[in-house]
């Protein structure tokens, strides 16, 4: 199932495919996977998105875990109509797959992301 997602309030709509595996991401974003987000990278993938694990170290050298939530776009952008993923956890406000799945349900079943939400 295609969803169709209003992004940051403004006139832009992008498609999530609800069906999209890892194999698809990996595939069509090869880049993305390509940069090492830290140690004991894991992916989960959650009605097409997905949810990453790791483990980083900032500049006080104590090892955080983070979670990062991706909606992938298979279709891209209207500017910009190749595969790609959008970032939409970057406040922080993600701390665990139970949190992430819950994100991506609110926007897919909102049908609409902005910064922060």
């Amino acid at each position: 199932m295609t969803r169709t997602i209003k992004l940051n309030n403004e006139t832009s709509l992008v498609e999530v495919n609800e069906s999209s595996s890892l194999a698809d991401m990996q595939r069509n974003c090869s880049k993305f996977f390509n940069f090492p987000f830290g140690k004991r990278e894991t992916y989960t993938v959650h009605r097409g998105c997905l949810i990453c694990r790791h483990t980083t170290t900032f500049s006080d050298g104590k090892p955080v875990r983070r979670t990062v939530v991706y909606l992938y776009l298979p279709a891209g952008y209207s500017d910009s109509p190749r595969p790609d993923m959008q970032c939409v956890s970057a406040s922080g406000n993600v701390h665990s797959i139970k949190q992430g799945k819950r994100l991506i349900d609110k926007i897919l079943d909102g049908g609409s992301y902005w910064y922060g939400m």
